[in-house]
């Protein structure tokens, strides 16, 4: 692909994509996490026991893609299920301590992410740089998928709303 100024901003971002991707799997696979694991995990973190149906709305995750991996994680240690004390016919997944400390493994990769991303720039860059990625996001987004993306930031803002005694950040740029 062609590098520099001339280079139409839908390359630039579909390379951006696919660099993240590559980027970000390699740092996921060291901790053995996949990014919807991750988006369960971190749901369940910041809202508790969840019915698998609620789970698969917050995720962004299909209710058999979450059956799935539910078994998954569940076999790995990292949910635990248990039926709901009112009706019995409903199952509750939430996180256990080995999926908290999963999580911050997660926080740390994304962290190393953030900073891979924004080496080189200064606070006041990363600002205008996290100001322009919002507003390309918003520029994208269609009234027909909004919902999907609201679900999506609602569990964003509850990743980073969350705060873990157990977390230690270093310093971050906030808009």
């Amino acid at each position: 692909m062609k590098k520099g100024n001339s280079a139409p901003f839908f390359m630039l971002i579909t390379t951006l994509g696919h660099l993240l991707g590559y980027r970000s799997m390699k740092r996921m696979n060291t901790i053995e996490a996949k990014p919807g694991q991750a988006r369960i995990l971190y749901s369940l973190r910041a809202a508790g026991q969840l019915s698998q149906a609620e789970l698969a709305k917050r995720s962004c995750i299909t209710a058999p893609s979450m059956t799935v991996a539910l078994k998954k994680l569940e076999h790995m240690g990292l949910v635990e299920k248990t039926l709901d004390s009112e009706d019995k016919r409903i199952v509750r997944i939430s996180i256990t301590e080995k999926g908290l400390a999963q999580v911050q493994k997660i926080e740390d990769a994304i962290q190393g992410m953030d900073q891979l991303i924004c080496e080189n720039m200064t606070a006041e860059e990363k600002i205008i740089f996290r100001r322009l990625l919002l507003q390309v996001i918003s520029n994208l987004e269609d009234n027909e998928e909004k919902d999907v993306y609201e679900v999506m930031r609602e569990v964003h803002l509850d990743m980073h709303e969350h705060k873990s005694p157990h977390r230690k950040r270093g310093k971050q740029v906030d808009e």
